[in-house]
């Protein structure tokens, strides 16, 4: 059953949706783990993409603390990306073993 009241928005920061956006278009990475990674929802983050291909969001120049920020947050979704991999592997070997 729904809440009575105002409902909490997250607000974002423009730097933070280019940089979920950079993240989601690296290679072989998926914008559901990239929404995973950031917890917020992937319809979100392909919106953002959208925004970004027409000009609404414009990246801006990160300091360092935010750059630190946002490689952490790399390493997360590569460390993920690469864990699912080797699951896929690891299947696809038992497979072909049997």
């Amino acid at each position: 059953m729904a809440r009575a009241g105002p409902r909490k928005v997250a607000r974002y920061s423009e730097q933070f949706k280019v940089t979920a956006v950079k993240l989601s278009s690296l290679s072989g990475v998926l914008i559901q783990d990239v929404a995973d990674a950031l917890d917020i929802h992937p319809f979100m983050l392909s919106l953002w993409r959208k925004q970004v291909r027409e000009g609404v969001i414009v990246a801006k120049s990160a300091g360092p603390h935010r750059a630190a920020k946002g490689a952490q947050t790399m390493r997360r979704i590569a460390i993920r990306w690469h864990s699912g991999l080797n699951n896929q592997l690891q299947a696809t070997h038992m497979k072909a073993r049997e």
